[in-house]
């Protein structure tokens, strides 16, 4: 099951934010958790995907003069880098950390 927050409500709202096809996002696997949080003219987004077992990320942010296009490079992950970065970075304090969690809670080497 997929968790959107933020901005987005489902692919379509992530896919034109990235400005890519939803094509794009189901070639890169199954949406975990997506979030995209903006502040008047800056944005941070976060996306963590499954594929065959494996875990990806792709991170974003911008300020006033672009938005999060050219942004979307899934990139492979732990589940121990993110746990990390959550204890001693700045994923602990994002809105969507609880979940986050949670999720990395109910997987194979969390």
């Amino acid at each position: 099951m997929s968790i959107y927050m933020g901005e987005w409500s489902g692919p379509a709202d992530l896919a034109s934010d990235f400005d890519i096809d939803e094509s794009e996002i189901a070639i890169a696997g199954e949406i975990l958790l997506a979030s995209y949080d903006r502040e008047e003219y800056t944005g941070r987004a976060f996306v963590l995907l499954r594929q065959n077992g494996l875990l990806y990320e792709v991170n974003g942010s911008h300020c006033s003069c672009m938005g999060l296009e050219g942004t979307w490079e899934p990139e492979e992950t732990t589940n121990a880098a993110i746990i990390h970065r959550m204890d001693s970075g700045y994923l602990g304090s994002e809105p969507f950390a609880e979940e986050l969690r949670n999720i990395l809670a109910g997987m194979p080497d969390a």
